[in-house]
């Protein structure tokens, strides 16, 4: 938050027509009586607590409330809201209460993110949260970008009419959610990337992506173990959603041969236009990641960017990645012997932390 809280005040004065606005409170406590709850007819709002890889809130209560200010500016003063993300960082204790957003009602709402927040609260049951949860859904029809968290205090299955959310295209969740959407057909982006998924998980996540036609974009987090069949693991990936176009893929748990990845990709009839790919590496040597891309350029004709990023250890946090290797290539055409692959440079930070994978936009 600005440590100067009429800024927002300011803003008002300034900007009458300023209709979306947002912060990023860190690991601060939210001041109740803040200038930022006092706009009105809102169109956008965001609320986050993201926190850098060396900062924590550990002395924060873990679930803490949400300002009534911050509700009736939503609920009671925004009647027009088209776009609400509330979000925490994966690593914070924080879990803020979401209870009281099932008593909005905003007819123009078409882009909803929640980013592990809570729908039981203290004193109050998961399960009890569910009707209503979905009975809001269900009532904004005009959804077409929807992230939901993972956690146990979160309504873990998604149970909607068939004619609800007619207009969704982008879903972030779980794999239990997507199993109960109702429009798979027409959904365009998929994130799976909350929490990683084992072997089994992905068999089941597969048996529902076959169900996604319109599928082209997918993000997703595997954990995999050493014994696992990867090439079998790929292949069933891309034989469920043949018309995938954009993959990022990360892979947290064992070193895994390159070959398995690439000898799937090459019997699929999947033709990428991007692919991201993070990895754990074995530490006795680094990998030469421009011939990595060169492999997949080859073998994949229609990839135009490859993203390549390595670990020497496994993590637990996708916004943490203990990052030992990130190179970025362009394919620019093809060569003599074959396609003509050249790194973008990329300008090294002092904190070089990856970002979510949700929803990230590949181009």
């Amino acid at each position: 938050m600005p440590q100067d809280d009429s800024l927002w005040s300011t803003l008002r004065t300034c900007c009458p027509e300023l209709r979306s606005i947002g912060t990023n409170v860190g690991p601060k406590s939210i001041r109740p009586d803040s200038e930022l709850f006092r706009f009105d007819d809102l169109s956008g709002f965001t609320l986050t607590a993201k926190t850098l890889p060396d900062e924590w809130d550990t002395f924060l209560p873990p679930e803490p409330e949400l300002p009534d200010q911050l509700w009736d500016m939503l609920l009671e003063r925004s009647p027009r809201l088209e776009q609400l993300r509330i979000d925490v960082s994966q690593r914070s204790r924080r879990v803020w209460d979401t209870r009281r957003i099932v008593q909005g009602r905003w007819p123009q709402l078409r882009d909803l993110e929640l980013g592990d927040c809570s729908m039981a609260g203290s004193g109050a049951s998961r399960v009890l949260m569910e009707t209503p949860f979905m009975r809001f859904l269900a009532e904004h029809p005009k959804l077409e970008r929807l992230r939901l968290p993972s956690l146990s205090s979160f309504p873990r299955a998604i149970v909607l009419p068939p004619t609800a959310l007619p207009n969704l295209r982008e879903f972030s969740g779980n794999a239990a959610h997507i199993r109960g959407l109702p429009n798979l057909p027409h959904i365009t982006t998929l994130s799976l990337v909350h929490q990683p998924l084992s072997e089994k998980m992905v068999s089941l996540v597969c048996g529902t992506l076959k169900y996604m036609k319109s599928l082209t974009s997918l993000s997703i987090w595997l954990h995999l173990d050493a014994q696992t069949d990867h090439y079998a693991v790929f292949r069933n990936l891309f034989d469920s959603c043949r018309g995938l176009k954009h993959l990022d893929l990360a892979c947290s748990e064992a070193p895994w041969e390159i070959i398995e990845f690439i000898s799937a990709l090459r019997g699929s009839r999947v033709e990428l236009t991007t692919l991201n790919l993070t990895r754990v590496e074995r530490a006795a040597q680094a990998p030469d990641l421009h011939k990595v891309a060169t492999q997949l350029a080859t073998t994949n004709h229609s990839l135009r960017k490859v993203t390549l990023k390595y670990s020497f250890t496994t993590w637990v946090f996708l916004d943490s990645i203990p990052l030992q290797g990130l190179q970025v290539f362009v394919v620019t055409g093809k060569g003599k012997h074959g396609p003509v692959v050249l790194e973008k440079r990329f300008k090294p930070s002092r904190r070089c932390f990856r970002r979510p994978l949700s929803f990230l936009h590949l181009q």
